[in-house]
């Protein structure tokens, strides 16, 4: 009897660990030959059932959203098998008390022993017992220490979940977990590969098809590669210029170019921009404007900069013919201007050239004091159009050789407004129409027409104002001879701060004294 029950015992081992052996390969073939998680959770259910004789296996995978829905994922059946009760969540809530939910939750496998006493599996206990099961262990999938989803075995035999068999459906369900895992990398780095070829060819795409001449180079200003638009700007084939040095196959050069913005983004890590001429191998020139954009290697270190150039040969076309007419434009506003002062000295003869001297002074004195070109020029055009306003004057008044009298002198004070109101509908760049009217206003409010002060007097009125007082007294008038340039200055420094701005009155002294300034 004793020799029997011990061949018994052997035989019985033999098979168990024949059964575990083709489990664990059968197991191993399908994780090798797996493509989608689905089939790999099929084949594992159906492994266990077929070779390890349960009834039935099931799969859920615990899905990461705020519900912790549980999806099942495989399970085998036949027409007379079904799943007494497919978990729906894995919360801990009432839903969740299931032997998968809490599989998942606490990592731990979950036997039910008897699905008439175990509270957590009460409400699969009618569906088992009209199968026939009656106990059931629920194994945790875990991988890289995260639990993905449980595996739920199924028997009628009460016995059967024992230490060696608990530890064998663990073994498996760990293999599942890795397989699904193994799966999931391999469909993310499919995914990136994916998206990264994806966004090559968009790069690639637009790098060729940019109208923009695109090159990468290396550190020692070797390129590297460049785009189809580099190949048409020079007549080559974009692949002829790889390996060979830019400065050489852009600008004919035998040296890097002194301010290459290559070299600057190398330096700075920064994007750098220049303006530069590229050579076609006919010698003709290209204008560009080049943007540099440092690369670097995975230490941070400089490898080398993509250089973007722009053909800038219509631009700079454009600017030219802008600047041609600017010029033509101003030449013809300057001829206006002194053809309306001519006119003034034909009304007035006996002060001929006084508007020229005053723009001639009034410019020197806004050179004195700092003044932009720009403002000076506005100075300028106010010197020769301060008096436009005595066109409307009677010519009698303008070239009485005696004094006027004060009701005379009132309509000589008008001039100012009427020329104000001449030149204000003119769109200048500058404030000539104001500094018109104010050019006899005083810093005191004793001036004419409006009796402005201060600060009310803009800069251009004060310097014309003085510039106005010295042309004047330094002349010859019908009604007296010239004072003298000494006697002018005398006049301004006498009310400088009441009539006449000081920084205006000291740098038109300057100009006399230091700069020996004389009227042309």
């Amino acid at each position: 009897m004793n020799i029997t029950a011990e061949c018994g015992t052997a035989e019985r081992a033999l098979r168990r660990a024949n059964r575990s052996l083709r489990m664990t390969s059968e197991c191993s073939r399908a994780l090798i030959a797996a493509v989608e998680e689905p089939a790999l959770a099929a084949d594992i259910c159906r492994i266990i059932s077929e070779i390890g004789g349960y009834p039935l296996v099931w799969v859920g995978i615990a899905a990461a959203d705020e519900r912790k829905p549980l999806l099942t994922v495989a399970y085998p059946f036949s027409e007379n098998t079904f799943l007494p009760f497919a978990s729906t969540t894995w919360a801990d809530l009432r839903s969740g008390q299931t032997p998968a939910g809490m599989a998942i939750r606490t990592g731990k496998p979950c036997l039910v022993r008897d699905f008439f006493t175990t509270r957590a599996s009460r409400p699969m206990h009618a569906a088992a017992s009209a199968q026939g099961f009656t106990v059931s262990v629920a194994l945790p999938l875990i991988e890289a220490g995260a639990t993905i989803g449980a595996m739920m075995v199924f028997s009628a035999d009460s016995d059967v979940f024992n230490s060696d068999e608990t530890k064998l459906l663990g073994e498996m369900a760990g293999d599942l977990a890795f397989g699904i895992r193994a799966l999931r990398l391999r469909a993310e780095h499919t995914r990136a590969e994916a998206a990264l070829r994806e966004s090559a060819e968009r790069y690639r795409a637009l790098v060729e098809n940019i109208q923009l001449n695109v090159s990468l180079h290396s550190t020692d200003y070797r390129i590297l590669t460049a785009n189809a638009t580099c190949g048409k700007w020079f007549n080559r084939s974009p692949s002829s210029f790889i390996g060979k040095y830019c400065y050489r196959e852009f600008e004919h050069r035998d040296s890097v170019c002194p301010h290459c913005p290559g070299t600057t983004a190398m330096k700075t890590g920064r994007p750098a921009d220049g303006i530069a001429a590229g050579v076609r191998d006919d010698g003709t020139l290209i204008p560009v404007r080049i943007q540099a954009f440092p690369t670097f290697g995975p230490d941070g270190e400089p490898t080398g900069f993509i250089e973007v150039a722009e053909d800038i040969t219509d631009q700079k076309k454009a600017r030219e013919q802008l600047i041609e007419s600017a010029t033509k434009l101003h030449k013809m506003m300057d001829g206006t201007i002194k053809a309306i002062s001519s006119a003034l000295e034909l009304r007035d003869p006996y002060t001929a050239g006084h508007e020229r001297r005053v723009a001639q002074l009034a410019c020197a004195i806004a050179g004195r004091m700092g003044l932009s070109e720009q403002q000076t020029e506005g100075v300028r055009i106010a010197g020769f159009l301060h008096d436009i306003g005595k066109l409307a004057l009677p010519a009698e008044l303008l070239t009485r050789p005696g004094k006027l009298g004060e009701n005379e002198w009132g309509i000589i004070r008008t001039h100012p407004q009427f020329g104000y109101d001449i030149l204000k509908e003119i769109d200048f760049l500058w404030p000539v129409a104001i500094a018109t009217l104010q050019h006899h206003e005083r810093l005191d409010g004793s001036g004419y027409p409006m009796g402005a002060r201060g600060d009310q007097i803009i800069l251009e009125a004060r310097i014309i104002a003085v510039a106005d007082v010295v042309e004047a007294m330094s002349s010859h008038r019908p009604y007296r001879a010239a004072l003298g340039s000494d006697a002018a200055l005398a006049q301004i420094a006498a009310n400088k701060g009441n009539h006449y701005a000081p920084d205006v009155v000291d740098a038109c002294a300057s100009l006399f004294t230091d700069r020996g300034f004389r009227f042309e």
